[in-house]
C-alpha cells in the first residue's frame, strides 16, 4: 500500500467487459449522471451500481447530491430523453 501512494507500484486493474445489453445501458446512463454527480462520483461505476439496484447507493445519491428520488428519477430520466434525442 505505501509503494502504491507512494507511486513506486502503479496498479493495473483489470477491465471488465460486461454484456453488450448492460454496457449500452450503461453508457445511455453516463450523460445524464456526469451532469447529476459533478464529478463527485465516477458515472460508470455508479450506473453499473444503479443498474444492479444498489438502494444503499441511491439514498446516498439522494442525500448528498440530490434532495429526494423522485427528483433523481426526473433528472435521470430528462437527461436520458435528452441524450437520445
Amino acid at each position: 500500500i505505501l509503494k502504491v501512494s507512494q507511486g513506486v507500484i502503479v496498479p493495473q486493474p483489470r477491465p471488465i467487459h460486461y454484456s453488450p445489453e448492460i454496457e449500452k445501458l450503461v453508457e445511455k446512463l453516463i450523460p445524464p449522471l456526469e451532469k447529476i454527480l459533478n464529478g463527485q462520483l465516477d458515472p460508470r461505476w455508479t450506473a453499473l451500481r444503479l443498474l444492479e439496484g444498489d438502494d444503499s447507493l441511491i439514498k446516498a445519491i439522494c442525500h448528498y447530491l440530490s434532495p429526494s428520488i423522485e427528483e433523481l428519477e426526473v433528472k435521470l430520466k430528462h437527461e436520458l430523453k435528452a441524450s437520445t434525442v
